[in-house]
């Protein structure tokens, strides 16, 4: 409303509120809605409007430009358009008492009740605050974190592991897959409504009720961005790997379609583990040729020699080694000597390659 500015300072304390009158020509506003929210409305409507009409009334008798700024009004601007200490004419008085009773007369006709959202008592209960929802409960019912070095130090992985303490993989993420096979002493914070956390446990404690374990050994591949999913279905035991790339798979595409790609395929389209060729396969041919063809004489010369080597139970540990790797052929029997298993060498067998391994 232009006539609550002065020349000087603006008289408003709300930041930003957009009055349009809108003439009218009937009704007192009246409004058979008894409802709480309606009543708030109209207080807080005609708290504004009551604080606007007291405003008019100060600059009606005391004048604006002197006590403006006790007002808590909105900084100078140059730009705001005033009056000074005009007072109000019959007509302005006029167009505010009928704008008052247009904007009452609207609100009041909206206050029905049908735009008053209601809650639904059908379903007041809280969502659920599970760790892993209930669409995943059929094959997981909990999960736990192991120091990495505790829990490879229980199992035989039959590959050498790096330490994990202090870096960023001191971690294994242990899976329940049923509610049998939770830890006795942890049960109730491994489960899947033990919390949004996951906790850490000691890895002999997560392992007392599995009955068999599945160890799934990945890398961070560093420039891929790779990403792992985990599906209830039949047992596999596989990794079945995609990667974004053209048909047939070649070098790694973003903006394509995922396809299978096999073991050794890798995101340059080179393939570590492809296929061996026609000439390769002739080749080996030969070689399988010659062993059938040797078979019953090697056999013959190597009894004697494998009852010479094997254990009470039989027990014969089997090698090959060529010139390359003779020096862990080497290491390999020193430190089993510096450990005091010589009794173990004497039941190694070793398939010299060449003649230097020899």
């Amino acid at each position: 409303l232009s006539f609550l500015t002065t020349q000087e300072n603006t008289i408003a304390p709300c930041e930003t509120m957009n009055i349009r009158p809108v003439r009218s020509s009937g009704g007192n506003g009246k409004s058979s809605s008894s409802s709480s929210a309606a009543h708030i409305f109209i207080t807080i409507l005609l708290g504004c409007i009551f604080f606007y009409v007291g405003v008019m009334s100060g600059l009606h008798m005391g004048g604006a430009n002197n006590d403006s700024k006790a007002l808590g009004g909105c900084p100078d601007s140059s730009d705001m358009v005033g009056v000074g200490d005009a007072t109000l004419s019959e007509e302005e008085k006029m167009e505010v008492e009928e704008m008052v009773k247009t904007l009452l007369g609207e609100e009041f006709a909206k206050m029905d009740g049908s735009d008053i959202p209601k809650m639904d008592e059908s379903d007041s209960s809280p969502p659920e605050a599970l760790r892993f929802p209930s669409t995943m409960s059929s094959f997981i019912a909990g999960s736990a974190l192991i120091e990495k070095d505790e829990f490879t130090s229980l199992l035989d992985l039959g590959v050498p592991v790096d330490k994990g303490k202090g870096t960023g993989k001191a971690d294994v993420l242990m899976l329940y897959n049923t509610e049998r096979s939770l830890p006795y002493s942890y049960k109730s914070v491994v489960a899947s409504d033990g919390g949004l956390t996951t906790p850490s446990i000691p890895a002999k404690d997560a392992l007392e009720n599995c009955e068999s374990l599945h160890v799934v050994l990945t890398q961070n591949p560093g420039t891929t961005q790779q990403c792992m999913a985990i599906m209830n279905h039949y047992e596999s035991y596989q990794i079945a790997r995609y990667m974004r790339s053209g048909n047939p798979p070649s070098v790694l595409i973003p903006s394509e379609k995922f396809r299978s790609i096999s073991r050794g395929h890798m995101k340059t389209g080179r393939d570590n583990l492809s296929p061996p060729t026609a000439k390769d396969i002739l080749s080996n041919f030969k070689d399988l040729s010659n062993y059938f063809k040797h078979f019953e004489d090697v056999t013959a010369e190597l009894k004697p020699i494998l009852k010479r080597v094997a254990d009470d139970k039989g027990t014969v540990i089997v090698q090959t080694c060529n010139k390359g790797q003779s020096e862990l052929l080497m290491n390999f029997a020193c430190s089993a000597r510096a450990r005091g298993l010589e009794d173990v060498l004497k039941h190694v067998l070793v398939f010299a390659t060449d003649v230097e391994t020899k």
